[in-house]
């Protein structure tokens, strides 16, 4: 594998030895959070109605809601129920959706990462993830995907290196040619970021500049007579 996508240096420095990671691993910790979530009694299936055969006889069904389907016909209590119901389930599946996107990320930096000598000891930033109201996870590998996560990479080392562990996953589909493509986007994205904070921070200076100087006014030759209230 290209030796550009096997190594990436954060922000700050610090190096890692990449390693592609098994869509498989990624979808077992993805139904990992479900399990859970279901364990907790999340609303994750649509509510349900009943259906009873004309004439009030036969089989009883129970049929899934729809949005389109939540209004009873006569019967506004049951028609608020409906609602309150598919509004919880409509919380629960994007609170699952927000979770298996973490997961993902957190698996990739789990076992698509390595450190060059490793975690540093908890104890030495253990207070940071406290402040954050974070809990410290007990597995090492996770302990090392939070590492990365709250202490060492910013927004933009976390989505080139989510995507260069996705094309290492890729294997010998990845060209060489996609590969220095990739490398000369994200130098030019960087570059383009850098030089939007160098001209924000001219533009602030310039517009201190002038709300500091006095405004002066002049006689018809051009003399300063004095400055403007």
């Amino acid at each position: 594998m290209d030796e550009r996508l096997t190594t990436f240096t954060a922000t700050d420095g610090t190096v890692l030895k990449l390693h592609a990671v098994r869509e498989v691993a990624i979808a077992r910790r993805i139904q990992y959070v479900e399990t859970q979530l279901r364990k907790e009694g999340a609303p994750l299936d649509p509510p349900t109605k009943k259906i009873v055969a004309l004439g009030g006889k036969g089989d009883t069904e129970y049929v899934p809601l729809t949005d389109l389907t939540l209004e009873v016909r006569d019967d506004p209590e049951q028609t608020e129920r409906n609602k309150v119901l598919w509004a919880k389930h409509q919380d629960a599946i994007i609170k699952m959706a927000e979770l298996q996107r973490e997961e993902r990320i957190k698996t990739m930096l789990a076992l698509g990462t390595e450190l060059e000598g490793g975690v540093p000891p908890l104890e030495t930033w253990r207070d940071q993830l406290d402040y954050l109201q974070v809990e410290i996870p007990e597995h090492p590998l996770d302990q090392k995907a939070y590492y990365l996560l709250f202490i060492i990479l910013n927004d933009y080392d976390l989505n080139v290196l989510v995507s260069q562990i996705q094309m290492l996953g890729m294997g010998k589909a990845v060209t060489g040619d996609q590969v220095e493509s990739f490398q000369e986007s994200v130098q030019s994205e960087m570059g383009e970021a850098i030089s939007s904070l160098v001209r924000a921070a001219q533009e602030r200076v310039e517009r201190l500049r002038v709300a500091r100087t006095p405004e002066t006014t002049g006689d018809e030759s051009g003399e300063v007579v004095g400055t403007a209230a």
